[in-house]
């Protein structure tokens, strides 16, 4: 919907160049008024973050192929961008970004609620490689809950 808006933006700001009292009269009493230069700007970064949620959650929830070999990928990625936005200098993005990790947390941060067929499946995916999960269980989870989970996931297999 973000995305959206912003194939838009340049028609309000043809219209407001065309129109010198838009801005004004769209900001009236029951009006919200006409996206500034920093909401667009805020628009723009804040679908960049989402689409690569969308992307996700459109991969994880495919109906009509199997997905769940992908499964821990696409989480291991969405830890990887939520960790680079959170040390981000700029401060909306990093405000943005902690939200969406406590989300993250809430869902995917437990790792004894993890199922571990989701590991399973990438394990025996040919494209994934098995030595990479004990790392980033390592980098999501913590060292000791991290190679305590791998661990499971190894004896499992076996």
């Amino acid at each position: 919907m973000l995305s959206s808006a912003l194939n838009y933006k340049r028609a309000f700001d043809t219209f407001e160049s065309a129109e010198p009292y838009f801005r004004v009269e769209a900001e009236s009493d029951d009006q919200e008024g006409v996206p500034s230069f920093i909401d667009w700007h805020l628009i723009k970064r804040m679908a960049k973050m989402l689409h690569q949620f969308y992307l996700a959650t459109l991969c994880i929830s495919g109906s009509i192929y199997v997905t769940s070999n992908t499964y821990w990928t696409e989480i291991s990625d969405l830890y990887v961008k939520l960790s680079d936005w959170k040390e981000s200098d700029d401060v909306e993005l990093r405000d943005m970004a902690m939200s969406m990790q406590s989300n993250f947390d809430k869902y995917w941060g437990g790792y004894d609620r993890m199922n571990k067929q989701i590991f399973m499946a990438s394990a025996l995916d040919p494209r994934e490689k098995f030595e990479y999960m004990e790392d980033a269980l390592q980098q999501i989870y913590g060292d000791e809950k991290g190679k305590h989970l791998f661990d499971g996931v190894k004896i499992a297999m076996c």
